[in-house]
């Protein structure tokens, strides 16, 4: 009735927002001939051992990608909150040596050094809601050792790519920060994932932001 009325771009631009809504899509422009269609429900990854690149499997994601995401000391708040991580995996930006090491207990601790210092992780657990945690220990060169655990998600988005002649859609395989917990520097307790609970322990470490015993509900 409204395009009847009114015969002009504007009914039919809110026609397409109405159905790509109805469908949960986002219909975010036209290039050229094409539509594309990028869809903002990610679909997550949950089962790591399914992925090319993990916090658990041979092919690590690269410890330097989530030094990205817990951002400068000197800063306050979140800069960088995503990373695309199958481009970024082995690129120039995040150089630096790997090293695995495989404790008697646990998932594995990957490590990376460069001339900037070292930064490392290990696998704590996955929630049911599909949050990886991860724990992380940086080291830019002094003595203090600064760690955090980091609430992230691994998903599969579409984006735009111009290959030299159109734009294509193509996959990306994301990381994205939903929230970390800074423990400090030199924290020293064993952190575990059970039963929906994250059991950060109280910490004799030096420097620890962690005095006392915590219990956070992951869902």
């Amino acid at each position: 009735m409204w395009l009847y009325v009114d015969p002009s771009p504007e009914p039919v631009v809110v026609l397409l927002l109405s159905v790509a809504g109805f469908f949960r899509d986002d219909i975010h422009g036209f290039i050229g001939k094409n539509v594309f269609t990028l869809t903002p429900k990610n679909r997550l990854i949950r089962d790591l051992d399914a992925a090319k690149l993990s916090f658990v499997n041979s092919e690590f994601i690269n410890p330097r990608i989530l030094d990205d995401l817990c951002g400068w000391l000197s800063d306050t708040g979140d800069q960088v909150v995503s990373i695309n991580i199958a481009d970024s995996n082995e690129s120039n930006r995040y150089f630096g040596d790997i090293t695995v090491e495989e404790p008697d207990e646990g998932f594995p601790i990957v490590k990376c050094t460069s001339e900037e210092g070292w930064i490392s992780y290990k696998y704590i657990g996955r929630s049911f809601s599909g949050l990886h945690i991860v724990q992380t220990w940086s080291n830019g060169g002094g003595s203090g050792i600064f760690c955090n655990l980091l609430l992230v998600t691994l998903s599969l988005d579409s984006a735009l790519e111009y290959n030299g002649t159109e734009n294509e859609k193509r996959t990306r395989y994301v990381i994205k920060l939903i929230g970390s917990l800074p423990l400090g520097d030199r924290y020293e307790g064993e952190i575990s994932y059970k039963f929906r609970f994250l059991f950060i322990p109280a910490c004799s470490g030096r420097k620890s932001l962690r005095e006392k015993r915590l219990r956070v509900l992951v869902l």
